[in-house]
């Protein structure tokens, strides 16, 4: 099954937006809590800490939900656009206060990020999982999968050289030097940049069946693999027990991304540092590893 130009442009053209908004939260976020809102520097830090653990939760879930949706227009595409639509009105709520202080405000940052968080991951999970169904050909899917980074790259780029300079910009024409205008008025032209670019996506990219149907998994399932598999058994050891935890890490790490993007040569990547029970000779040099796996990043 062959992807046309289009296709494989289309999809990849998708990460532009959504990677923009990402890129955007990452770098700026924390300044528009407490350098612009002012709020406790100790809360924000808990506010994330307690949004990471939700999505460790909330991500497998997604995978469920999607894996589990069955309709004309698509499983990735469905959730794919229902993700953006939220995704992009709370991104862009979350950079409001609408006159909010206080105690009020708090609960309403709290609220606002959790659910950016829970709507990202509901465009975001269908957009990765989608890429190894495009094609059967894991060759094609390798040239499709640097599509997407590169525009990902693109958005990073142009987010963190010029992002400060368009809020400035944005609030010398709508604010009054707070900077609160300029936020909300950037957090609206990416909003936008978002839903186009991820349109473009799912009006180009017709979703194919490219694998026989495989048996679902339950979340009990899925809890017990965490446990059970030997990768994650290893990450789970206490690091006396693992004297290469750290190094192993991230081959296990960047082994699982590369399978997930459609990389298949993740297993020659993990031989490299991970040789077979009867090679003579186990390489413990991190940065060693950590060269070998910024191979699979990169391709």
């Amino acid at each position: 099954m062959n992807l046309t130009k289009k296709e494989k442009f289309s999809f990849g053209f998708g990460a532009l937006g959504k990677d923009a908004i990402c890129c955007f939260v990452g770098n700026f976020l924390m300044f528009y809590f407490t350098d612009v809102l002012f709020l406790a520097p100790a809360f924000v830090g808990t506010l994330f800490f307690v949004a990471r653990i939700w999505d460790a939760i909330n991500d497998p879930m997604m995978g469920l939900v999607v894996d589990n949706t069955h309709n004309r227009f698509g499983k990735f595409r469905t959730w794919l656009l229902v993700g953006t639509l939220l995704n992009a009105v709370v991104f862009f709520a979350m950079f409001n206060t609408f006159g909010l202080h206080g105690k009020a405000l708090y609960i309403y940052v709290s609220i606002a990020y959790i659910l950016y968080g829970m709507t990202y991951t509901i465009m975001d999970v269908p957009y990765w999982s989608w890429l190894p169904n495009l094609t059967n050909d894991p060759h094609e899917r390798e040239s499709v999968s640097v599509i997407p980074r590169f525009f990902a790259s693109l958005a990073g780029f142009s987010i963190g050289v010029f992002g400060l300079s368009m809020i400035n910009g944005m609030d010398k024409i709508f604010g009054n030097g707070d900077r609160t205008a300029g936020f909300r008025m950037v957090a609206l032209v990416i909003s936008i940049l978002f839903v186009f670019t991820i349109s473009v996506t799912i009006i180009n990219v017709k979703e194919k069946v490219t694998e026989k149907a495989a048996e679902h998994t339950s979340f009990k399932q899925i809890i017990n693999i965490l446990f059970k598999n030997k990768s994650a058994a290893m990450i789970n050891k206490p690091p006396s027990k693992n004297p290469i935890l750290t190094h192993n890490q991230l081959i296990i790490f960047n082994s699982s991304a590369c399978s997930m993007a459609g990389f298949n040569n993740e297993k020659k990547l993990a031989d490299i540092i991970i040789p077979a029970p009867n090679a003579k000779k186990q390489s413990n040099n991190f940065f060693e590893t950590f060269f070998y796996t910024l191979i699979c990043q990169t391709v």
